[in-house]
């Protein structure tokens, strides 16, 4: 190729990067683009858009993990939010997370370490303890501030979970 087509042709390479980077919404700088402007030949333009291929990559993997680190986050204030609906389930959250059951119990499990239904167990006891030490409440008022249907599936988890009964 002629001197004129190879630029020609380089800088449309350069062109679609820049479109592609853009279209992806990733925060690319200019000093990235600015060493494809020096590339004398064809080999060197290919290393440094291989280059540019990596540093592309690079903040794909920093968007997704900035994404998944929010939606886990989100994940859990839903759970926090919710944990008093005794009708809490992951079937629940996949609807309002577009995510599949099995999908968000692998997540679940991956991300906070255990199983959604133990975390959601724990968190009622927890929040069963607080109002215990701080209020009179009834057991009846406590099971269904913290997302039981019943005193009796209350009471037994309880046990399980705290060694005693409430009182």
């Amino acid at each position: 190729l002629s001197g004129m087509n190879e630029k020609l042709i380089n800088f449309d390479i350069i062109n679609a990067l820049l479109k592609t980077a853009n279209d992806m919404k990733l925060k690319i700088s200019i000093k990235d683009f600015s060493a494809f402007g020096a590339a004398d030949n064809r080999a060197e333009l290919f290393a440094k858009v291989d280059r540019f291929i990596g540093t592309v990559c690079e903040r794909i993997a920093e968007q997704r993990q900035l994404k998944s680190e929010q939606f886990i986050r989100d994940m859990l204030q839903y759970v926090h939010d919710n944990f008093a609906d005794y009708e809490l389930s992951l079937e629940k959250m996949s609807g309002v997370f577009g995510l599949s059951i099995y999908a968000l119990s692998k997540l679940f499990k991956e991300e906070i370490g255990i199983g959604f239904k133990d975390y959601v167990i724990d968190l009622r006891m927890e929040k069963a303890k607080a109002i215990l030490q701080k209020s009179g409440e009834s057991i009846g008022t406590i099971t269904r501030q913290v997302g039981y249907a019943n005193d009796s599936h209350f009471l037994k988890t309880f046990k399980k979970i705290e060694g005693g009964t409430p009182s």
